[in-house]
């Protein structure tokens, strides 16, 4: 008998035996539905920070852990102050920009200068004594952490600013000092209901 005229006949009756063995096999089982998952401290203040910037208003989640709990609420803290001045920052700087854009000045003009000065009192007047909208502690395995819900109302950035009339005047026709406006309007509506 001829093995070599029959090498391609057994090979392919080998592998069709094979697809026909792996398409009667039975479907894997269908997955267990996905349990639902509580929402974790964390996840819920950065729920409540993102609805506080929908809302118009400047707001973060500072956030620390330690084996001493009165550390982590003051690593907290810090941590939130630290947060918001960054996003305090961030506005100024966006208000810089897009003014110096739309009146066509540079960026770093003498006439945005008390944009710094505005920025660094709203820190040390505002933010440094600011005490959090909310904490909460969870302590897991002898650690402790402690979220902190910061938030702060963009109307103290408008104050500042019309403290600074040559400045003001300057902002008063961008669409950066219009958003600011309409995020306070915005904070004004969601805080009457």
């Amino acid at each position: 008998m001829n093995f070599t005229a029959t090498k391609p006949a057994l090979f392919t009756v080998c592998a069709a035996a094979v697809l026909l063995a792996g398409g009667c096999a039975t479907p894997p089982p269908e997955p267990p539905p996905e349990a639902v998952i509580p929402k974790t401290s964390f996840e819920e203040f950065q729920t409540a920070a993102a609805g506080l910037l929908d809302a118009g208003r400047l707001a973060v989640v500072g956030s620390a852990e330690s084996k001493s709990e009165d550390l982590a609420q003051k690593r907290a803290l810090i941590d939130g102050r630290r947060r918001l001045a960054r996003l305090l920052d961030s506005k100024i700087d966006l208000l810089r920009r897009s003014a110096a854009e739309e009146t066509g000045k540079p960026v770093d003009d003498p006439v945005f200068g008390p944009l710094n000065t505005i920025a660094q009192n709203l820190i040390r007047d505002q933010i440094q004594p600011l005490a959090p909208a909310r904490t909460e502690k969870e302590t897991i395995s002898g650690t402790t952490r402690v979220y902190c819900l910061m938030e702060l109302d963009p109307q103290v950035i408008v104050d500042r600013l019309m403290q600074e009339q040559a400045l003001y005047s300057l902002l008063q026709p961008t669409r950066a000092l219009a958003l600011l406006f309409r995020n306070i309007e915005t904070a004004e509506a969601a805080s009457t209901y």
